[in-house]
């Protein structure tokens, strides 16, 4: 069975504006977060149990640091610290 969005829920989704959409069952005081399936597609494989490899996320940080700078030749000073300080 999938329940449908009532028009309470609705609104709380609208003015979340694609953001987690907290709600809480009063009977169980359990909390659920209400996601679009879209971000729910995105976040999946961090709910896998497959164990986690450290090493396939090395490219994706070498092209983070690089977008962020770390590849300019003025941070080779920072490589070699010791040797550049005065």
């Amino acid at each position: 069975m999938t329940p449908t969005v009532t028009e309470q829920m609705r609104q709380a989704l609208q003015a979340e504006h694609g953001r987690p959409v907290k709600l809480v069952d009063e009977q169980t005081s359990l909390i659920y977060y209400v996601i679009s399936a879209e971000m729910f597609e995105t976040v999946r494989a961090l709910m896998t149990d497959a164990e986690f490899n450290p090493r396939e996320m090395y490219p994706l940080l070498a092209k983070a640091a690089a977008a962020a700078g770390w590849d300019d030749p003025i941070m080779d000073a920072c490589d070699n610290y010791d040797e550049n300080r005065k």
